[in-house]
């Protein structure tokens, strides 16, 4: 296991890490804030407000930032906060990116055909289902337009 302030083994062997002096299991880094969360939602905003006078250069820190935030989304089960940080992240080629775009996409596909198994039994929470997938994976995504098409379809009539 790595220590958290540094790369090296944990000499206890016990697979935690320590930070501040303390033991940390990595369940529990992975449920804290993930790096940059308030920067990645906030910080734009922010500069709009002020005439866009670091846009450049906030784009370039989000560009940094936002593949790590997303890793540890993930990590935490944040699906959507995970899809906000790599929209954040632009067109990076990263491959934290990558590899989180393929997770997002694996778990929309599992929550589909969960959704499509409660359709019948429990069709608000199928519902549900459907509407957390457009909140994970891009609009090209073949999972959000069969999701989105669930909706319109079995559900645009019902209610």
């Amino acid at each position: 296991m790595l220590n958290c302030r540094g790369k090296h083994k944990d000499p206890a062997g016990r697979g935690q890490g320590n930070l501040r002096g303390r033991d940390v299991s990595a369940q529990t880094l992975a449920k804290r804030r993930a790096p940059g969360s308030k920067v990645i939602s906030s910080a734009p905003n922010y500069d709009e407000r002020v005439g866009n006078a670091f846009e450049s250069e906030i784009s370039a820190k989000l560009e940094q930032v936002a593949p790590k935030a997303a890793i540890s989304y993930i990590a935490a089960g944040k699906l959507a906060e995970a899809h906000t940080a790599i929209g954040a992240a632009g067109s990076s080629s990263d491959d934290n990116v990558k590899a989180v775009r393929q997770k997002l996409e694996s778990e929309a596909g599992k929550i589909y055909s969960e959704a499509l198994k409660e359709m019948d039994s429990s069709p608000d929470s199928a519902r549900e289902k459907f509407k957390q997938i457009l909140g994970i994976v891009d609009s090209k995504s073949p999972w959000y337009q069969k999701a989105n098409k669930q909706l319109k379809g079995a559900y645009s009539t019902a209610r």
